[in-house]
């Protein structure tokens, strides 16, 4: 059995209901992980980034990728370079959810990458015919 990543956005839009920090914060880790896996395959047909960044990580990496890419479409490149810089945001506060537990963690930062998750996956559908010509 397999699951999407509209999966893992709706089981974090169920964590975020609950009131209890332990369920925002992993909310908050699974919307990242659904944006994250959703942005995957337009990575994929992305140049690698042109800029010596030395990543830290498949992550970052990853978002590099996205917040680097040049293309003469200007359009296109704004579209993907926003996408980059929503889950550079969205790892930001996924990493403060999974890592610092001795700071207070509430509601409104997991509601928070679960709309820029939505977000992300909304820019993807509009660039998706865009992005086809990458390759």
């Amino acid at each position: 059995m397999s699951i999407s990543t509209h999966d893992l956005l709706s089981f974090a839009e169920e964590l975020c209901d609950h009131d209890k920090e332990v369920s925002w914060r992993s909310a908050a880790s699974r919307a990242y992980y659904s944006a994250l896996h959703q942005c995957l395959p337009l990575a994929e047909t992305l140049p690698e980034p042109r800029y010596d960044s030395n990543p830290k990580g498949y992550h970052d990496y990853l978002i590099k990728k996205l917040t680097d890419f040049e293309d003469s479409n200007k359009e296109l490149q704004r579209a993907i370079r926003k996408i980059g810089y929503m889950l550079l945001d969205a790892k930001r506060v996924r990493t403060e959810a999974d890592y610092q537990m001795s700071t207070s963690f509430k509601r409104a930062q997991a509601e928070k990458v679960i709309e820029v998750a939505h977000k992300i996956f909304e820019q993807l559908q509009s660039i998706d015919g865009s992005a086809a010509t990458l390759s």
